[in-house]
């Protein structure tokens, strides 16, 4: 009687998380056409998004943009208005790619998936349910990547022994009910162990948990990113092929956002509460970890960055007047109907330069020279990173972008605001030369009032 109960509880588990993993799909395509071309809502760490790309950039070289043009162009508010994404790390990869420099290749391949996903609805439709599986703590896998952080303890070997001590002294109990008396003090000591080690354990077990949805995720997405795409991902399917070991593994303590709700949740959990079904796993799967480091960061940087391109497209079908730029290294800089995308009802302003000419914008205090200036970074950061600007036409080389629009005196070194100014775009300049891109140094310069110093205010610009 009791082997046909259990039997019974199972299959109506099993039929429950059917049900509702068919309601919860219903519910996401609902809210994947409701939400297609409009500004999200959702809550965002600004902050811990950008810290992805500061890690990743960390002592590199090369033409993105600095923290101080990221400051003045208000680049954390274009983020927010563009960022439509399902994941974390999608968030990521959507901050570093407008923080970022990319080839011909890669933009073009950026653009072709945008171009699908706004073409194929299906098509968008079944990535967007993959990227769903990853809602959640996504946002840390990459950290787990990094060298030292998976660094099993010497004790850390007793969580995979007392696992089966529960399960064994159950079937023990059907034959010999002492053994009732070992599951209890079993469960104590599994729950008083994960109590005493959370603090650890914690932060490690919530992204090693969405390593499974990653790397399922990115076995989805594999015929996604190939020929005209490739550039994307030219290696997810050697990395997630490099990966199946870890896969299996991990797979015993992941779970499916899309087939779980509160109940089987609350179920998962207890079961890695009273079994340490999760730190065991962990304690095998560290040292996959570590020896494929460098091939999960950049599956988790392919998956990130199709979101961040479906996040895009749903960005251009809810904004009027957006443009393709082109890019051009001998083309003069062309731009017309330009405008900001913080702005509700902006005013378009075009601007044609030919090269060595700049431009010098004068005018009154509040009278916009700023925002302009902004205006123009802002889409010549859009056009070389997401292929997009909010202009009518957009003709320019390729910049190396800068900008010295914020205060940035130093009165402890003796610097002044307009010194600091000038050596910024003198700074580069050099930069500029020494890639082959053309220099675009944003610079903004008013009246002043007296210096703390006492000396005279400087001449307006």
């Amino acid at each position: 009687m009791a082997p046909l109960l259990a039997v019974g509880l199972v299959a109506l588990l099993l039929l429950w998380v059917v049900v509702s993993g068919r309601r919860r799909r219903r519910a996401l395509l609902k809210r994947f056409r409701s939400e297609w071309g409009r500004v999200s809502t959702q809550e965002r760490d600004v902050a811990a998004v950008a810290l992805y790309h500061r890690t990743m950039q960390a002592g590199a070289t090369g033409d993105g943009l600095d923290e101080r043009t990221a400051t003045d162009l208000d680049l954390d508010a274009v983020f927010e208005i563009l960022d439509r994404t399902e994941t974390n790390i999608g968030q990521q990869l959507l901050d570093q790619r407008l923080r970022s420099s990319f080839t011909r290749d890669e933009l073009s391949a950026f653009e072709s998936l945008m171009t699908r996903v706004s073409a194929v609805e299906t098509e968008r439709q079944r990535i967007q349910f993959s990227l769903t599986r990853l809602r959640g703590h996504s946002g840390d896998l990459w950290w787990l990547a990094l060298p030292g952080v998976l660094e099993p303890k010497r004790w850390d070997v007793v969580f995979p022994l007392l696992t089966p001590v529960v399960p064994l002294a159950l079937a023990l109990a059907t034959v010999w009910p002492p053994a009732v008396g070992i599951v209890i003090l079993g469960l104590l000591t599994n729950m008083t162990l994960r109590y005493v080690h959370a603090p650890r354990l914690g932060p490690l077990l919530r992204p090693f948990r969405q390593l499974g949805p990653l790397l399922a995720t990115a076995t989805a997405l594999q015929p996604m990113v190939t020929g005209d795409l490739s550039p994307l991902g030219p290696t997810l399917t050697d990395d997630v092929s490099s990966q199946q070991r870890l896969r299996r593994m991990v797979r015993w303590v992941s779970h499916d956002p899309m087939l779980s709700d509160d109940f089987t949740n609350g179920l998962f959990e207890a079961a890695n509460l009273m079994l340490l079904l999760d730190v065991s796993v962990l304690y095998f799967a560290a040292k996959e970890v570590r020896a494929h480091g460098p091939a999960l960061l950049r599956t988790i940087a392919t998956v990130g960055t199709v979101d961040a391109a479906i996040s895009i497209a749903s960005y251009r079908a809810g904004t009027s007047g957006w443009t393709r730029p082109v890019l051009e290294s001998s083309a003069q800089l062309a731009l017309r109907d330009l405008r900001h995308p913080l702005l509700d009802a902006p005013v378009p302003n075009s601007l044609t330069l030919v090269a060595p000419a700049g431009v010098l914008v004068t005018g009154s205090n509040m009278s916009g020279k700023s925002t302009f200036l902004r205006t123009l970074g802002v889409n010549a950061v859009l056009a070389q990173t997401l292929n997009t600007c909010l202009a009518s036409a957009y003709e320019a080389p390729v910049f190396t972008i800068r900008s010295v629009i914020g205060r940035g005196d130093d009165l402890a070194s003796g610097t002044s605001y307009y010194e600091d100014e000038v050596d910024e775009c003198s700074r580069s300049s050099v930069s500029a030369k020494t890639s082959g891109r053309s220099s675009s140094c944003l610079m903004s310069c008013s009246g002043a009032p007296a210096r703390p110093n006492g000396s005279p205010p400087r001449k307006p610009c």
